[in-house]
Formats: structure tokens, sequence, C-alpha cells
């Protein structure tokens, strides 16, 4: 157990460029992430070297101002979708918030989110075509 915790603080401190932001987070946060971040390159981006793409994640959040706020304030990408369940199935007391990993220090973002405990999953979008 102990080498297993130590690993996961390595992996974290080495998830992107030195910035002085470090976060440890519980394997049941981590495990509210629904996607492989290993596959996301330093900027948010993955695919082969002449497509790359950035991922569209989304998630749900109690319908109060108080909590949307909380979320833009770790996620400057999020944008609140009132009235569409989305593909998570938000319930209708809550907002459907989406955010992309295109962004600054992306795994910080998403691994502060995780930690919200109103947040249970964040899953990610997929778009109809």
């Amino acid at each position: 157990m102990k080498i297993r915790n130590a690993l996961l603080v390595l992996v974290l401190l080495g998830c992107g460029p030195t910035t002085g932001k470090e976060i440890t987070i519980s394997d049941p946060d981590r495990q509210k992430i629904h996607f492989d971040l290993s596959e996301l390159n330093e900027e948010g981006l993955r695919g082969p070297p002449d497509g790359l793409r950035s991922l569209t994640y989304e998630f749900c959040v109690p319908a109060d101002p108080k909590y949307v706020d909380e979320v833009k304030s770790i996620d400057p990408t999020a944008q609140v979708v009132i009235g569409s369940p989305g593909r998570i199935q938000c319930p209708p007391e809550q907002y459907l918030v989406m955010g992309n990993t295109h962004q600054e220090n992306f795994r910080f973002v998403l691994f502060n989110l995780a930690r919200f405990g109103y947040i249970q999953s964040i899953e990610e979008s997929f778009f109809e075509e």
C-alpha cells in the first residue's frame, strides 16, 4: 500500500510543467475521472501528430450559483448547460457542466474538480456528427 501511494504521488508530481501546483488525490476521487489521462500530452491533446485534438469532459453540479462559481474558479473552460442532462444524465436538480483539457495544468484542474464531494463523476463527452 505504501508503495502504491508513493507511486501515485510521484505520478501526480510529474503531471505537468513545474508550476508550483501540486496536488495529491485519493483513490476514490481519482476514480471519478472516467477517461485515461495518460493518452493526453502536456497541452491536453491526444491523437496522432497530424491530428491532435482536445478532450471535452462533463460532470454535474447542484443547481446553485455557489457551486457554479466554485467550479469556474478552478476550471476556466467550464461552461454550464442549463436544461440539458448531457450524456452523463444530470438530474433536474443539477446543472450539466462541460470543460476541456486544452488548458494549462489540465490535470491539476481535473484533480481539484474530482475532490469536490458534490461531483460524482467526470466523463468524456462525445458529440454526434
